[in-house]
């Protein structure tokens, strides 16, 4: 069992509630520090000491911070849904904590068998419990949960229990919410009807204060409010400040960056009647290079400022023309120099490899022009990362410089997967393409299979074992100039060595719809991504041929012109390659078949996925191997986007020219 927190933060006033995704789940607190008897002992004594040890020893204690997790905010986060889809958390390893984190007794909090049950307990007891059946997870677990809280809930009445801030708020609010989840308290109506009187009067009381005391408790206690709370006043309210700080140039927001930016947008947005003269110390570059932002290359500041030179209603305001020029100007450098791009190829260290192609600009291109609705962020964005991922570890098979050894070390790696610290790694390169591969697969297995409910993991880590064998035999054939004897055996491995199943598949799991075992291997879904495989084959080697000969590969070309002509003539790879171009047109219009009929369990969005796919491997190998050519695919990107359209008109009719 994790570590309990010890209470919650509502004890001590207010702190942030936020986390970031990843582990520990827990939402925290710093609850250590200097002590103040330490510090402010006998001063006599301190006066003496030198004041390097006295700086030491107080560095030392500033160091020693405890973090207690809080159960009531992490519940809390464990209830945001994804940004993409409110079917699935946002945070699912919060969810498997409070699963994996429930006493005995049914509670979550401090351990209950050794403290009596006190107001913070049942808080986030039903927070947790609530949680749970947001997302339909651990019936077993809400049940005990309840009954918890219902054994004891005459402790939440108890006006004399210690109770952290704002707790008759938060509780009546987790009761409603919970009531409009369909769950039941087993507790008389009477009881309830007394936690909402307490709760009036606990906003009573609260009301004496100051006008920023009262706001101040109003919004750390926000979520017991819901849907009673008018939040389109607390926008106007939060527009209403901001004008303020605006007409009265307080520096808070005047003169750092990316608040005056983003207050001068909003309000603009929002039909406040500003001008732009409060942003002309931002016209000129200096103002950014000269600032803390400049000097960190911020790229969100940057982003601030061009985005808040597009509010501009006038041509002839110059203020927000020459930010939105010098600002342009920096971003599209920092793209040139790739620097947005690097931050998942620095996590994944691939930058760290010298023979992997990586690029982040194609990949997200592809995704882009494929998957664009914007809910299905998440499709897209496990798109990119297999992409990119199935890239570097084609180079790695392909790579001369990359022993067999390595290769086969990475294989069974793959194969044990989970239990990989048995083998270990032969180099540095090896450990680098496993672990970003591993790190990445686990990840998307485990929101898959909150998506899913059930686990895909054993056919992603199949199919990444089944396309690296592929790869292995390919690069034992270029080693050992091995050629096929037909078409039949080159394609056998060639379908499978192109790892579609890794990056087109993935994405399938993500589309807001179910996708069970069966569906999986069903005969319509194997044969469309046996279509796509082909497809993806037969395009790749009909571009990249004249290259592949040059290195000594196997390609269906080049095997063609042998087998047809028994030589590799130019007049005979021409023919062969017309033959190999007429055999992927030839699988299109089998595809185009399979995906525009009706019925067949795959459901059509998933189908038309498949589709696409082949669409943008035709797109990237009309001419060239399009991995090599990021200008034309930026080209081509903003043909679609910013080019004006080109209309030509139709040709004048006979008749009318007569007449």
């Amino acid at each position: 069992m994790g570590q309990i927190p010890r209470t919650s933060p509502h004890y001590y006033g207010m702190l942030p509630k936020q986390m970031s995704k990843g582990h520990p789940p827990m939402v925290t607190r710093a609850v250590g520090g200097v002590e103040k008897g330490e510090v402010g002992g006998n001063v006599r004594s301190l006066q003496v000491m030198h004041s390097k040890e006295l700086q030491a020893k107080i560095r030392k204690q500033l160091q020693r911070v405890e973090l207690s997790p809080s159960l009531y905010d992490t519940a809390w986060v464990a209830m945001v849904p994804e940004r993409s889809s409110s079917q699935a958390p946002c945070y699912p390893q919060c969810i498997e904590w409070i699963l994996q984190n429930q006493h005995d007794d049914g509670s979550w909090g401090i351990n209950s068998s050794s403290l009596s049950v006190n107001k913070d307990i049942l808080l986030s007891t039903l927070a947790c419990v609530v949680a749970l059946k947001k997302w339909n997870a651990g019936s077993y677990h809400i049940k005990r949960g309840l009954n918890f809280v219902g054994r004891n809930f005459s402790v939440a009445m108890d006006v004399q229990n210690i109770a952290p801030v704002g707790f008759n708020v938060t509780f009546s609010g987790l009761i409603t919410l919970a009531s409009g989840m369909g769950l039941q308290l087993p507790v008389w109506q009477t009881d309830i009807d007394e936690i909402f009187h307490l709760r009036k009067i606990e906003l009573e009381r609260d009301s004496g204060g100051t006008i920023s005391a009262r706001k101040a408790f109003m919004a750390y206690v926000a979520e017991g409010f819901g849907s009673l709370q008018d939040w389109d006043q607390v926008l106007i309210s939060s527009d209403e400040y901001h004008k303020r700080s605006w007409l009265h140039n307080e520096e808070e927001v005047m003169l750092d960056i990316p608040t005056c930016a983003m207050a001068f947008r909003l309000l603009r947005t929002h039909g406040y009647d500003i001008t732009s003269d409060e942003m002309a110390h931002f016209s000129e570059q200096s103002s950014f290079d000269d600032s803390i932002h400049g000097y960190l290359n911020d790229t969100k500041t940057l982003l601030e400022l061009f985005k808040t030179s597009q509010i501009r209603f006038s041509c002839e305001d110059l203020v927000l023309e020459n930010i939105g020029t010098w600002s342009a100007k920096l971003l599209k450098q920092q793209l040139l120099s790739n620097k947005l791009s690097t931050s998942a190829q620095s996590e994944c260290r691939l930058d760290e490899l010298k023979f992997a192609r990586v690029m982040p600009l194609i990949v997200h291109f592809s995704s882009a022009a494929t998957i664009f609705a914007p809910e299905l962020a998440d499709a897209r964005m496990v798109l990119s990362q297999t992409c990119m991922l199935i890239t570097v570890y084609d180079d790695f098979f392909d790579c001369p410089e990359i022993s067999r050894e390595e290769k086969e070390n990475y294989i069974a790696l793959i194969e044990k997967w989970d239990n990989h610290a048995e083998i270990g790694f032969c180099s540095k390169n090896v450990e680098i393409v496993f672990y970003a591969v591993y790190n990445t697969y686990k990840q998307i297995g485990e929101k898959a299979a909150l998506k899913q409910n059930r686990s895909i993991m054993d056919q992603l880590v199949e199919d990444l074992v089944s396309s690296a064998k592929a790869m292995m035999v390919e690069a034992d054939w270029t080693a050992t100039k091995y050629i096929p004897a037909t078409m039949e055996e080159y394609m056998s491995n060639a379908e499978v060595s192109g790892a579609f199943a890794s990056f087109v598949c993935p994405p399938l799991y993500f589309l807001g719809l179910k996708l069970s075992e069966e569906d999986v291997k069903s005969h319509e879904y194997t044969q469309l991504l046996k279509l796509t495989n082909v497809i993806g084959r037969l395009q790749n080697d009909s571009q990249t041929y004249r290259k592949e000969i040059l290195a000594g590969k196997v390609n269906s070309v080049l095997l063609r012109a042998l087998t047809d002509s028994g030589n590799t003539s130019p007049e005979s790879i021409e023919a062969a390659k017309e033959i190999v171009n007429r055999d992927a047109e030839s699988s299109m219009v089998e595809m185009r078949s399979l995906v525009f009929s009706e019925g067949g369990p795959i459901p059509r969005p998933c189908k038309d996925r498949f589709w696409e796919m082949c669409k943008i491997v035709f797109y990237f190998y009309s001419e060239d191997d399009a991995y090599r050519t990021p200008k034309e695919t930026m080209s081509s990107a903003r043909a679609v986007i910013l080019d004006p359209l080109r209309l030509i008109p139709p040709p004048s009719c006979p008749e009318t020219l007569s007449s």
